[in-house]
């Protein structure tokens, strides 16, 4: 067998030169502004994902509806158990930004329940 023709890395490290302080300096400058940046981004994202939220149509509404309500074990049946006029009103609701996709659908489940306990 042959030794080994590089040094150990101990010996490497020793010959590193440490950074400038301007470097530190602009990568930390440049990490804030990355982490700004993505504030900016996902506050944008959230604003847009609102906006789209808002301007659902009924179709649209009903169908995403059903599918927390099938996540939820109730499936479409329950859904169809719903007044019509009260998917309306919350739809409207929502379109005016009373309340937010995640309220109207809150909103639904709780009419559900309801109608299920004065039923039962």
């Amino acid at each position: 067998m042959h030794p080994v023709a590089a040094t150990p890395a101990i010996r490497c490290r020793s010959n590193l030169k440490r950074p400038a302080p301007e470097t530190i300096k602009e990568t930390k400058k440049k990490k804030e502004n990355a982490e700004k940046m993505n504030a900016l981004s996902s506050t944008s994202r959230t604003k847009e994902h609102d906006q789209s939220s808002v301007e659902i149509g009924l179709g649209d509404f009903e169908k995403r509806i059903a599918k927390v309500f099938e996540r939820e074990g109730y499936g479409y049946i329950g859904l169809m158990e719903l007044p019509a006029r009260e998917m309306e009103r919350v739809h409207e609701r929502m379109v005016v930004g009373e309340l937010s996709f995640a309220e109207a659908v809150g909103s639904l489940v709780e009419t559900f329940r309801l109608l299920k306990e004065q039923g039962s």
